[in-house]
């Protein structure tokens, strides 16, 4: 499991013309499975986010991980503070 510590983050319920929200650092777990999936609509790995009153789960198969995967190779990197 990989988990990044004090990430930015926002979780959002709605319901018919109810928004509850909730903002704060959290903590952001990727997890994948201990064996492989059997098909491609099964889950391949999960994204779970805990905060202090608040957490959210995300399940991906493998369009989901490849989709996620593509986004975040396109994300600009850090700008390099040298210059």
């Amino acid at each position: 499991m990989t988990t990044r510590e004090d990430v930015d983050s926002a979780v959002e319920i709605v319901d018919d013309r109810v928004t509850m929200t909730a903002r704060d650092d959290a903590d952001l777990y990727v997890s994948v499975p201990g064996h492989t999936p059997l098909s491609a609509a099964e889950t391949h790995a999960a994204l779970r986010v805990e905060g202090e009153g608040f957490s959210a789960m995300v399940d991906l198969d493998a369009d989901d991980c490849t989709a996620l995967a593509a986004a975040l190779e396109a994300a600009p990197e850090e700008p390099d503070r040298d210059e």
